[in-house]
């Protein structure tokens, strides 16, 4: 997982989703260096500073494309499996019981809700 560092900014590679700060802000830190001492040490300069948040957000950018592909391929397998899901769960098979109804009138409005999304 990508993530900037709290401290100076750059983006580093977390394994864990507690982490905050990259390995050298990380070392300064657990060694008591206080905030002003160690933030952004590793960054010379502004121009750096400013290519390092460049980067941030270049990469948080690939993050959120990279999510939203995920999502719709969730989505449009999830609406692959409504009309199976009709049939099965449909009231005539299931006596005319109410959750069958509940159900049903809930899938068939994703099966609208999808025709909708298509053809926008």
């Amino acid at each position: 997982m990508i993530k900037n560092c709290v401290s100076c900014g750059s983006p580093f590679t977390a394994d864990k989703s507690f982490k905050t700060r990259c390995y050298e802000c990380w070392k300064r830190f657990a060694r008591g260096a206080g905030r002003s001492e160690y933030a952004g040490r590793h960054v010379r300069n502004d121009g750096d500073l400013a290519m390092a948040r460049l980067s941030t957000l270049e990469i948080e950018y690939a993050n959120l494309k990279e999510t939203l592909r995920n999502r719709d391929l969730l989505l449009n397998d999830i609406f692959a499996h409504v009309p199976a899901l009709i049939q099965l769960v449909h009231p005539d098979k299931h006596g005319g019981k109410e959750a069958a109804k509940r159900e049903t009138q809930y899938l068939l409005y994703l099966r609208k809700l999808k025709k909708y999304c298509d053809g926008m």
